[in-house]
Parts: structure tokens; sequence; C-alpha cells
């Protein structure tokens, strides 16, 4: 493609490449600017953490007079710099902006966030560069089933972490020039927020899968031996993955061929291996450690039902890479799933909690197998048409080329 120059796009992903759905997304839109032929983008990840080298650290006087630094990685082919922050500590310090930062960004012409929740995106406001969010949910949602378990003092500083964190949650929404959310009750609400401001472009844009990658078997072997697997960062309170395995003990007593395989970058807490065993269920339960994507799609395949047990999620990724793969979803109502699992069509929306109608719904499924095969071809359908990769990064490029646009950037 003959262009003046590339649109330099900087793509700000705390936490990257530590796996999840920052990760995830943020490697798909370095993909699909790298492949329109009219971005350059570069990765900066934000420190989460307040024990990394390159923070300046409250309780280490050595980083004092060293100030926040930054180091270059390479991660599964992407070059991106690592930036530290100013007394770590402090949650919100890691969202405020810093030199070290500024200078970086000072290069590029339009700043893309993507997080969990957008606190984040303050780093960047007040740059002068038209600014991108693509964002999940609120720090104060996200961490409810966290919070709720913690009734010590780290609790009660957690909460204060976390008010002062939603707070620039808004705040962040407010100053962005497009915001990308992932479900429906964010989009209601950040239109809400935002309702005065004129020329942001919200959007709902759920991150796409590819479906030749996910792609289903031609004949699914369940029946030789039937498994139902969850998959995620199984030791987040949020996963909830205690009541999927009070639903499986219901489960083996009505289908005791039936195993649970959990799998991802974190397993169950021990608590949940000791109920497992106390429940005579732990012979029928199996985890896989972080494994590879091409394990990991075997695993979808082969399934005969996924389950998703969450208290909350913003969309939840594993869930379209299911479906993707021909698989029927049972899911509880905690956000995101609404907009994936259409009730009675490709799967079973489930109230919270729920575990006694969760393993109602999927026994229901293990035992009617032609259900089974006609709600993993919907699931598989409902992909197709609305959820490819292809169809969200088309979107994700309209969205930068109006920014460049409007930041007078000439692009051909």
């Amino acid at each position: 493609m003959k262009n003046n120059r590339l649109i330099k796009l900087g793509i700000l992903a705390p936490g990257f490449p530590d796996g999840g759905g920052v990760t995830t997304v943020t490697s798909f839109l370095y993909e699909v600017a790298k492949e329109s032929e009219l971005f350059d983008p570069h990765v900066f990840a934000l420190s989460t953490s307040w024990r990394d080298d390159l923070s300046v650290n409250l309780i280490n006087p050595r980083s004092w007079l060293k100030g926040a630094k930054y180091t270059e990685n390479i991660s599964s082919g992407i070059t991106f710099k690592k930036i530290g922050a100013f007394l770590s500590e402090f949650e919100f310090q890691r969202y405020k902006r810093r030199r070290v930062l500024d200078s970086l960004l000072q290069d590029m012409d339009i700043i893309q966030v993507i997080s969990g929740s957008a606190a984040p995106a303050n780093t960047a406001i007040g740059l002068a560069k038209p600014l991108s969010i693509q964002v999940a949910t609120f720090s104060n949602v996200e961490r409810r089933s966290r919070l709720a378990q913690e009734k010590n003092v780290l609790g009660l500083w957690r909460r204060l972490m976390t008010y002062i964190t939603y707070e620039l949650d808004k705040r962040a929404l407010r100053h962005a020039d497009a915001i990308e959310v992932e479900n429906y009750w964010m989009l209601k609400f950040v239109k809400g927020l935002n309702g005065k401001k004129e020329n942001v472009d919200v959007r709902f844009i759920p991150p796409g899968v590819d479906p030749i990658v996910f792609c289903p078997l031609k004949d699914r072997a369940f029946n030789n031996f039937p498994y139902i697997l969850c998959v995620g960062r199984l030791d987040d309170p949020r996963k909830n993955i205690m009541m999927l395995l009070r639903a499986f003990r219901r489960i083996n007593k009505a289908r005791p061929d039936v195993c649970l395989i959990t799998a991802g970058l974190k397993k169950p807490r021990e608590d949940f291996f000791r109920m497992a065993s106390d429940m005579g269920v732990l012979n029928r339960i199996k985890h896989i450690d972080s494994p590879d994507q091409d394990t990991l799609i075997k695993l979808y395949q082969n399934a005969a039902v996924f389950c998703l047990p969450s208290n909350e999620e913003g969309l939840g990724l594993v869930i379209l890479e299911a479906m993707s793969c021909g698989i029927p979803i049972v899911a509880t109502r905690c956000g995101g799933p609404e907009v994936l699992v259409r009730d009675g069509a490709n799967g079973y929306l489930v109230p919270l909690n729920d575990e006694e109608k969760m393993a109602e719904q999927v026994i229901q499924i293990l035992n009617n197998r032609e259900m089974n095969i006609i709600m993993g071809k919907m699931s598989r359908k409902i992909v197709l048409e609305s959820f490819t990769k292809r169809m969200t990064g088309k979107q994700f490029i309209e969205i930068w080329k109006s920014l460049s646009t409007s930041a007078r950037t000439k692009v051909l």
C-alpha cells in the first residue's frame, strides 16, 4: 500500500503479556493494525504490581532517586515496552501520568487502551492525543466477589483503593474520544456517563474469535469420554468455581461416567480439591495447567458441554472460543454470557450461584445427543454471524481512521 507514512498507534495494555483477556485482545488488535497496512502499532505494558523493579517503591529507598523506568521485551513476536510507576504500593498511583510514559506516548498519533476497567487510561489523559478505550467492566464490579471475602484490615485497604479506582474509571471514560464495550449493561452505563459530551464514539464491540483456528470436529467423541469443560483463571473468586463443583456433585449422581476438566493459567485453590475429595468426586476431576493453544482447542472440540459459573464477566472470551468449536454452553447470568448465550438455543443461562439449576441444564444436554448436536451447531452459527475477529477488527479500523482524521492525520 502506498502511504505518506503509517499512523502510529500506541496500545496501552496493563499487565501485558501475563495472560487473560487483556493479553488476548492486545495481541489481536496488534495483528489487526499490522495487517491493515495503515497503522504502526506499539505496545506499552503498564506495571500492575508494586513489586516490580521498574517502579518507585515506598518500601525500597534505593528506587527513590531512580524514578520510574521502562524495559523493552518481546512476547509471541510482539515487541513491547513495560513501564513502571511512582509509589506503586498505592494502586491509584499506577494510573497517573509519568514522565517516562509521556515521552514514549508523545510520538504516537492515536492511543488505544485495552483494560479490564478504564482507570489505566488516565495515564494518557492530557497528552492531546485521540484516546480510545476498550473496556470490559468497572473496578468495583470486577472486584465484588474478592472484596466480599476479605473482612480484615487488608480488605478495608482494598475497598478504599477500589473506591478511588472506580472514580478514576469514570474520569477516564469522560475524557475518551472513543469507547468500546463488551456487554450491553456497560454500553448503557457508558452512554449515560457521556450523554452530554458530543462526538464520543461509543460502540458495542465484543472481542472476536478466529473461526478457522477454533473450529469444530466433524464427529465429536464426547460419547466415548464425556466431560464438562471449564476454562479460566480459576483461582479468581469471580470465577466461582466452587459453585461448579457443587453442581458437578449433583451431575455425578445422575451421570457417574462424566468427568469435569478444568484448564487455565491458574488452577483452583486447594479448598476446591479438598471439597472434591470430601464429596467423593475427586477421581472424576482433572486440571490441565496452562494448556497451549492446540491443547486448548482439542479440549473445546471434544467437550460435551462448556460451563461458566462466574459471578461477573465482562464478556467471557472462553465462551466464544468454545462456541466457535461447536459446543453447547451453560453459564450464569453474570453480564457477558447474556450477550453470547441464547437461552434454549445454543445452551442455557442460569441464575447466579444456582448449582441445582446448572446441574439440571447440564444433565439435560448430556442426556440428549440430538439436542447437544443442535445446540453445538447453533453456537458455531452465532459466532460466524456476529463474533469473528474479522468483524471486530473492521470496527476498530473504522474507529482508528476516524480518530486519525479528527487529529488531522492523513490516511490514504
